[in-house]
């Protein structure tokens, strides 16, 4: 697309802020289709090598339940909880073959699950210091699931690079503690 960009810095939008520069100069890409049609001839290999390895399904379903429950002790305010959390996916992918010359060879589907629980507790307190200072802390823990494309079965096997590069369906989550002390 890039031989068919628009000269000059294009048109500018919201008072001036934006620039719509980038977008193909319609007259440029009509001439560039007309006098270079081999260049967008389709490679069916091409197009499944790669698009077939990004092409993937992800099921994943989360059940949580939660409690909690607070209480005062002098000028203490006390929160105290839980969260318990199944997690459970299910994911279809594919695994993309080239052959020693490095052409597409062939593509087949892949599926893989993973399941697991964690459970994320919860501590928060506050107290007053003054008419018009409080002070607050929480102890809690939290979770960051692993990114659907690394966890998703596909992949690609380079017979010419003797390469395997694959995603890892049984990757866990990473898991944080949080400290949060604030005066207010």
């Amino acid at each position: 697309v890039s031989d068919a960009a628009p000269a000059g810095s294009g048109d500018r939008i919201l008072s001036g802020r934006y620039s719509l520069a980038g977008f193909p100069d319609l007259a440029a890409l009509d001439r560039l289709f007309a006098t270079e049609l081999q260049r967008f001839a389709l490679d069916a290999d091409k197009t499944r090598s790669d698009t077939d390895a990004a092409n993937f399904d992800v099921r994943q379903q989360i059940a949580a339940g939660y409690a909690m429950g607070s209480f005062s002790a002098g000028l203490n305010r006390f929160v105290i909880g839980g969260r318990l959390e199944r997690t459970a996916s299910r994911f279809t992918g594919n695994e993309i073959s080239f052959d020693e010359q490095g052409r597409y060879e062939s593509t087949r589907a892949v599926s893989a699950r993973n399941s697991y629980s964690n459970f994320f507790p919860g501590f928060h307190a506050s107290r007053p210091l003054g008419k018009n200072v409080t002070v607050y802390g929480s102890w809690t823990q939290s979770i960051r699931r692993p990114d659907y494309t690394d966890l998703v079965p596909s992949r690609q096997i380079s017979r010419s690079n003797l390469e395997i590069e694959e995603g890892n369906s049984a990757l866990r989550p990473t898991l944080y503690t949080n400290y949060y002390p604030a005066i207010e």
